[in-house]
């Protein structure tokens, strides 16, 4: 879906100059290929060449214009793409190669924004007939995947990397869980997930709770989202396992002064 009478952000002069500079210099795509994908090209013949592109450096081939136009006679994709002309044409915008990786990512940002506008398109087109739950579902898949793309962050060099551990040495790389025997397989740390999955009644919350007494007595912050149990009964459960009373005494607060 289109929005109607808008131009989408689109940058097509950059993503001839990210060609080209795939044909002419490795090291362009050691800087763009981790983090930019054909879907990310506005015009489909640069959608087509880049797949060609990815192919060769795949196989172990340099792209370069004679290999790349080989490769979309190969793929069939020779025509669509304008010939071996327009090929041979995308090396001649490019003044340097040092720019490859600013020019990709704004042919990723133009993407981000047009996806957007895509999908507030989308949203704008819905009335009551459909199901609010189908469409949360569409919305936030959607946003997922734009998501991911944002995650995607420039390499790090291994310098960097120790000088920052010897420098928040004082801080621990993994977080303890409180839970013996579970701590020694799981390591809960920045930038990790994890899911505890079980069936119902067999203490997924218990686990959960335990975790977030551990974290907090660390002097780590934790945030609690629960969708089935209101904050009382969370907390009336955290202060059983501190306390050694019956959970469901101190939600109805049958509670004495020794307790």
């Amino acid at each position: 879906i289109v929005p109607v009478g808008k131009i989408l952000p689109q940058a097509p002069e950059l993503e001839r100059a990210v060609l080209g500079a795939l044909m002419l210099v490795r090291q362009a795509f050691e800087d763009v290929g981790d983090f930019l994908d054909r879907d990310h090209f506005y015009v489909e013949a640069h959608r087509l060449i880049y797949d060609a592109i990815v192919e060769l450096f795949q196989s172990g081939v340099q792209p370069d214009i004679l290999t790349v136009t080989d490769r979309l006679k190969v793929n069939d994709t020779l025509t669509k793409v304008g010939g071996p002309y327009y090929v041979s044409t995308l090396t001649n915008i490019v003044a340097s190669s040092a720019n490859t990786q600013a020019h990709a990512r704004v042919i990723v940002q133009k993407h981000l924004i047009r996806s957007l506008m895509m999908l507030g398109s989308k949203l704008q087109a819905i009335d009551d007939t459909n199901d609010p739950f189908d469409v949360l579902e569409e919305v936030n898949e959607a946003l997922g995947r734009l998501n991911s793309i944002t995650a995607n962050g420039d390499p790090s060099k291994a310098s960097e990397l120790v000088a920052k551990m010897v420098e928040d040495r004082e801080r621990p790389l993994q977080i303890a869980l409180g839970l013996p025997g579970i701590d020694e397989c799981v390591s809960m740390a920045p930038g990790n997930v994890c899911i505890v999955g079980a069936r119902p009644a067999v203490g997924k919350t218990a686990v959960a709770l335990t975790t977030v007494r551990s974290v907090a007595t660390a002097a780590h912050n934790v945030a609690f989202i629960s969708l089935e149990m209101s904050g009382t009964q969370l907390m009336a459960r955290l202060m059983a396992t501190l306390t050694g009373i019956d959970s469901n005494r101190i939600t109805i607060n049958d509670l004495d002064e020794i307790d």
